[in-house]
């Protein structure tokens, strides 16, 4: 099979610059460990269960506003402690409440 040519060296060609990744610029090991918790199938099984035993937000409850859940947030963080995978430590919130807590 023949093989390719060396490349050579163009000067006229500008070098491109390398393309940053997005999702994993500045990121601490940490955080791309907790990438993964939220990837994986158990957190997604049990985010889905969580959903269907409560589908709609319970701070928006509370008020008794019905707003359907979109977001399941950890009552406890896990930075602070709190269980991953705890049905307890777990929270359905709508966007505007989980972006009013996580703030």
């Amino acid at each position: 099979m023949p093989k390719l040519p060396p490349k050579k060296k163009r000067p006229w060609i500008p070098v491109r610059e390398k393309k940053i990744d997005i999702l994993n610029y500045n990121r601490s090991r940490s955080a791309g460990d907790m990438l993964k918790f939220y990837q994986s199938k158990a957190w997604r099984s049990l985010r889905n269960y969580k959903i269907q035993m409560q589908p709609l937000c319970e701070k928006c409850d509370d008020k008794n506003i019905v707003e359907p859940a979109r977001e399941i947030d950890h009552i406890q963080a896990i930075n602070d402690g709190g269980s991953r995978l705890s049905f307890q430590n777990l929270m359905s919130l709508c966007r505007s409440c989980h972006a009013s807590k996580s703030a």
